[in-house]
């Protein structure tokens, strides 16, 4: 059987105030071609299809597209609810959905079976494992004490471990923090990897299909992959490559992976290095962060860029220091006038006019009268 395995497409995610709504649907037609020139029996969505829990109608409208196309193709989707959906809200209709073969699981329920799919070589079982926080595992398993997120984890995938018979072969889809797993800036954080699951609870499975990490990466047993987003949601993963994951599971069980890299319509590009180098660079429409180096103020630094990097999402000044301006910032008895006429030269990179100097010295005397 061959499959697709996705995740986090995070549906309605901005980054700095722009929206990637227009990004991920070129990317999700990607995907969608790849489904049909790898001839694929099946595709996963491991976890967190829309951004936050109740996600703006435009990206409900291009899940609900996405999903047509891909029920037309008369392809099983496999789904799960990751930590950014609400699984409640997602889990509506997931019982009439089956019918198209769309297989929905966001709820934590001790009682769910496996999918059964087939291909010429048999049966193939996949455990859906939506999203467990702790709490959520004790209610449904009945459980008194309190379970940290490495056990709550080895009970639930037990449990569905458990229900596939023996000798067959199975796959696993998770969204969970597995120990050791590289994290990025765009993922919920935990404190003191108090979500850690560790990765040998999924050792009985032939595949595991993790979503939650945004970077492709294997753990562990080369069967146990992060896809990672089919799009950079923070600039600290510029230098990600994003994809999906094609994998064929062969009559014993064994597995072939192949990664397949995704072009997006926009990149996430990071320029640190001086204005001058930076401008002297080809004209971009991808999504830029600069971190500047130039050691003294760069006047009017965001208009100079902006006319070659018209989506300038970030810019910083890395290469300020303290010692660039002027004593006065170090003086404990400075006046408010040394200060201001520090803080212009550090804004402007030059000294204050006479001009404007005496209406600041007005200003000052207006306001101290008051």
């Amino acid at each position: 059987m061959k499959f697709i395995h996705t995740s986090d497409w995070h549906l309605g995610r901005s980054i700095k105030g722009q929206s990637l709504l227009d990004d991920q649907a070129c990317i999700l037609d990607e995907i969608l071609r790849a489904v049909d020139d790898l001839h694929a029996e099946a595709i996963i969505i491991a976890g967190d299809v829309f951004d936050r829990g109740v996600p703006p109608a435009e990206a409900v409208d291009l899940f609900d597209e996405v999903l047509t196309k891909l029920v037309e193709r008369k392809l099983p989707i496999l789904c799960i609810a990751g930590n950014h959906d609400s699984a409640k809200r997602l889990n509506f209709g997931s019982r009439l959905f089956e019918r198209s073969e769309f297989f929905l699981r966001t709820l934590i329920r001790a009682d769910d079976e496996p999918i059964v799919l087939n291909d010429r070589h048999g049966e193939v079982y996949f455990s859906l494992l939506p999203y467990f926080e702790p709490s959520r595992v004790r209610e449904a398993f009945s459980i008194e004490e309190s379970l940290s997120f490495d056990r709550a984890g080895e009970i639930f995938i037990g449990s569905a471990r458990a229900k596939i018979p023996s000798g067959k072969r199975s796959v696993a889809i998770a969204h969970a923090f597995i120990t050791g797993g590289e994290r990025s800036d765009s993922e919920q954080q935990s404190v003191g990897g108090a979500d850690n699951v560790n990765a040998l609870h999924f050792a009985n499975y032939n595949y595991v299909a993790l979503g939650h990490l945004h970077k492709p990466q294997r753990m562990t047993l080369d069967t146990i992959r992060y896809s990672g987003s089919p799009l950079k949601y923070s600039f600290d993963e510029f230098r990600h490559r994003k994809g999906l994951l094609s994998v064929e599971l062969g009559s014993d069980g064994a597995t072939s992976i192949e990664f397949l890299s995704l072009t997006p319509k926009h990149d996430l590009v990071v320029f640190e290095d001086t204005i001058d180098n930076i401008l002297a660079k080809p004209p971009s429409s991808d999504y830029i962060a600069v971190r500047l180096t130039d050691k003294t103020p760069v006047l009017n630094a965001r208009a100079k860029l902006e006319t070659k990097f018209p989506n300038l999402l970030s810019l910083e000044k890395i290469g300020l220091t303290r010692e660039t301006t002027s004593d006065a910032h170090r003086l404990e008895n400075a006046s408010v006038l040394d200060h201001f006429k520090d803080f212009f030269k550090y804004q402007t990179g030059e000294e204050m006019s006479a001009a404007e100097l005496a209406a600041m010295v007005e200003c000052l005397k207006s306001f101290a009268e008051e």
